[in-house]
């Protein structure tokens, strides 16, 4: 069954969704966005969050914010009573997109994925996908950091710096 029913935007576009034929452009990077609409530091990192996503231009990095504790019309009346609809216009660009993951199952993926014996993560937090492999994960102010190694042009670097969690 489904992982995500989108409410605004898009599945963001991976190397494995595109076809050959296909001239869609396919981000660098996926921001995995994991917040709740009961969550005040979820609510004071959107802002901060769009501005990141935002500063990487159209098609460098997809934004994809997931949450598991409510069903679309909550989202919608979060994202209104909350003055982020311009959040709308960055959905439609394929810049962003918002879903419920259905019953938290990606959450529990993405942390299986995780070093085990690792301390549970809570919200808010990201992890960002670079080529496939989840290469950091952490709260989301240390994103923009993260984001210029990996799309910024040093990921071919030999360093280390930039990967791991910062929790």
């Amino acid at each position: 069954g489904r992982s995500v029913e989108y409410i605004m935007g898009t599945a963001p576009r991976t190397n494995l969704s595109a076809s050959s034929g296909d001239n869609g452009a396919v981000p660098d990077a996926v921001v995995i966005f994991m917040w709740q609409t009961w969550c005040r530091h979820c609510e004071k990192s959107f802002v901060p969050l769009i501005d990141t996503i935002r500063s990487f231009g159209s098609g460098s990095v997809h934004c994809l914010c997931l949450t598991s504790a409510c069903d679309a019309k909550d989202v919608e009346k979060y994202v209104a009573d909350k003055k982020i609809q311009f959040l709308a216009g960055l959905c439609k660009s394929g810049t962003m997109s918002v879903g419920i993951d259905i019953e938290g199952r990606i959450n529990r993926e993405l942390q299986d994925q995780e070093q085990k014996g690792a301390k549970k993560k809570t919200v808010p937090h990201s992890f960002v996908v670079f080529k496939g492999e989840i290469v950091w994960d952490g709260h989301p102010t240390g994103l923009e950091s993260v984001l210029n190694y990996y799309v910024g042009g040093d990921s071919d670097s030999d360093s280390d710096s930039g990967s791991g969690s910062d929790e």
